[in-house]
């Protein structure tokens, strides 16, 4: 699972994420995984398919809301 900005991006601009956070199945040890620096990216082995709940805070320069999304996970096939 990753958070990455877009590659789009100018190589001089900041970066102007402070955190992100992702809320894993409970059933998952820790299920809340944080990072504060790039890259903001893991891997875990397990199977089923369920919701990621994924939190990003901009920092405070950059007068953006958290964003909170989710993206749906599958360990069935190919993913």
């Amino acid at each position: 699972m990753f958070v990455r900005l877009d590659k789009r991006c100018k190589r001089d601009v900041d970066n102007p994420i402070k955190k992100v956070t992702f809320h894993l199945h409970p059933t998952f040890h820790p299920n809340v995984v944080h990072f504060t620096k790039p890259p903001y990216e893991f891997r875990r082995i397990g199977w089923g398919t369920f919701d990621i709940g994924i939190d990003v805070h901009f920092k405070k320069q950059y007068k953006m809301k958290s964003l909170t999304t989710e993206h749906e996970l599958s360990f069935e096939g190919k993913g």
